[in-house]
């Protein structure tokens, strides 16, 4: 009787960090949207001031920005929806903060395509680049926890 309440207790507690992954997946895409809907705003800015030269940047971080925010919103569904069942939400979450904290590093040092090098810091990338990093962790347990207990009894 101790085994099953133990393995019950494990698997709860797996279930919890699923929430907080999906938690983390959507703020994370939140995040995302304020920051497309900011890039559009200064891409509507430029186009009055007649600032030619911003436009394919605020055009490439407008696309970048609302594309990350739809995919982390799809997830959060499929984590939502899944828990437990698939590995490949949670993959995908993991690899795509990687790649989108890698972008945003390579834009602050050696430059991007089309961007360039960004000096500026602010305060919805540190929460980004923080969520993002939650996303990892939490992703990287959860992947590793997801074998350690018996999923088909709880994924019905």
């Amino acid at each position: 009787m101790l085994y099953q309440e133990t393995k019950s207790v494990k698997v709860n507690s797996v279930l919890l960090f699923v929430y907080v992954e999906a938690a983390l997946i959507l703020s994370t895409g939140f995040v995302y949207f304020i920051a497309a809907s900011n890039a559009y705003a200064d891409f509507t800015e430029n186009v009055q001031d007649g600032l030619t030269s911003e436009l394919p940047e605020n055009q490439a971080e407008t696309l970048l920005f609302s594309i990350a925010a739809v995919g982390y919103v799809v997830i959060f569904a499929w984590v939502i929806i899944k828990k437990l069942k698939h590995k490949l939400p949670y993959i995908i979450a993991l690899v795509g903060s990687t790649v989108l904290i890698t972008i945003y590093i390579a834009s602050r040092t050696v430059g991007v395509p089309i961007v360039g090098v960004e000096y500026y810091v602010g305060k919805i990338d540190i929460v980004s680049k923080i969520l993002q990093l939650c996303v990892i962790a939490v992703g990287a347990y959860l992947l590793y926890s997801i074998g350690k207990v018996k999923v088909r009894a709880i994924a019905k």
